[in-house]
């Protein structure tokens, strides 16, 4: 479970950050801060509902509430050291939780 919904909640948190004006400056993204929190928001639901399918899900769902302070807490330092690293390191998250959710699937 960790391995998909850790990518994907860092992936949202990023996009939510970067609706944000001062931050979206700072990572000189130009794109429209409504679709970046729809996005955001998208992600982090998404991210939500793997804890709930997880087999024990109340387990889960706590774990899925640390892996958010987590991400947040990577999202924040990612801000405060290579700003212009994050909407890559969003994108690569995406990626890592779609190939994890992949790779889970099959195996």
């Amino acid at each position: 479970m960790a391995a998909v919904a850790l990518p994907l909640a860092f992936g949202g948190l990023s996009l939510l950050s970067l609706s944000m004006q001062r931050h979206a400056r700072e990572a000189g993204v130009a794109i429209d801060p409504r679709w970046l929190r729809r996005l955001g928001w998208a992600a982090v639901l998404l991210s939500l509902a793997v804890a709930f399918v997880a087999p024990n899900w109340r387990f889960a769902l706590v774990e899925w509430i640390g892996l958010l302070a987590a991400a947040a807490g990577l999202v924040v330092l990612t801000l405060y050291g290579r700003p212009r690293a994050l909407p890559m390191l969003a994108a690569g998250g995406g990626l890592l939780a779609a190939v994890a959710g992949l790779a889970r699937m099959i195996g």
